[in-house]
């Protein structure tokens, strides 16, 4: 095994990490990652057209899947803001006076 190959089997190892550390929502991993895939990437000198495709789709499938995550995450802040607000309902008397309503959980299922 040559150097160039070492270093792409351990650049294809780390998007491989990357890629279970995205999935298991470990991205305070992605941080070392990255800086090891970056010197990794910096050495590499010939790569034949294959590994390259690889390494791209590797990388393509990581950026997907953090792209996802981000959804999730957004979706989740939006749902916490929508229950926060459910909390906090208003509602008017027969005056039209505003009034709380007091949304107290009963305990049983509907």
């Amino acid at each position: 095994m040559t150097m160039s190959e070492g270093a792409e089997a351990k650049a294809i190892a780390l998007l491989e990490a990357m890629n279970h550390a995205i999935r298991a929502a470990r991205f305070d991993a992605l941080e070392t990652y990255s800086a090891r895939l970056e010197t990794i990437l910096a050495d590499l000198q010939q790569v034949d057209a294959g590994t390259l495709k690889r390494l791209r789709n590797l990388a393509g499938r990581n950026a997907d899947c953090l792209e996802a995550a981000a959804q999730g995450l957004r979706a989740g802040r939006r749902r916490l803001v929508e229950i926060a607000a459910a909390e906090r309902a208003d509602t008017y008397d027969r005056t039209g006076a505003r009034k709380a309503l007091a949304l107290q959980p009963s305990g049983r299922r509907l």
